[in-house]
């Protein structure tokens, strides 16, 4: 599809600091997408589109393609999506400095991963939610529980990755034995 051609391409320039050409390519993408009724790929190019413009510090305009990338998500029933939105939602309150709209979206991505069983970015979004009610005077006491939830997971990740990786045994030489005789 060049719809999600066009998403790649937004994506890729997003990471190389393009952000105008970022924005340019997944507005192509995005009527690309909607041409053809596809709402998965709008949804994700809308989500490109909504980080391009965070970065470009049109939080506004980053809200409003991020709800939307949201709202399609939901429909479509992927959580993983939704959280990433939210996140992001997240992300954009706590630069504006609304932190309790920050705290909200972004308790509900960590739900939403939870959900997803997506650990490792339910680690990063404890972490970051503990950052935030370190900041908010009325929810000072739940930051060590989620630095506490935070650890466990990533207790939990590292584990599974020593599993897989052979039980965490290292690899021992055998040295050549000296032969005498």
């Amino acid at each position: 599809h060049a719809s999600m051609l066009a998403a790649c391409f937004a994506q890729v320039l997003l990471v190389v600091h393009r952000l105008e050409d970022g924005v340019r390519a997944a507005r192509i993408g995005l009527r690309l997408a909607r041409a053809i009724g596809d709402e998965y790929m709008e949804a994700n190019v809308r989500k490109a589109l909504g980080c391009l413009l965070f970065r470009q510090k049109d939080f506004d305009a980053a809200k409003h393609e991020l709800g939307q990338a949201r709202h399609l998500y939901r429909i479509l029933k992927l959580r993983t999506g939704e959280g990433c939105a939210w996140s992001a939602l997240g992300d954009i309150h706590a630069c504006t400095g609304n932190l309790h709209a920050a705290y909200r979206c972004t308790t509900s991505a960590a739900e939403l991963f939870e959900g997803a069983n997506v650990d490792s970015a339910r680690v990063v979004l404890l972490r970051r939610l503990a950052s935030l009610t370190m900041k908010l005077p009325e929810k000072k006491a739940e930051a060590t529980k989620l630095y506490a939830e935070a650890r466990r997971l990533q207790g939990k990740l590292n584990r599974r990755k020593l599993a897989r990786a052979g039980g965490g045994r290292t690899f021992t030489p055998v040295l050549p034995q000296r032969i005498t005789g």
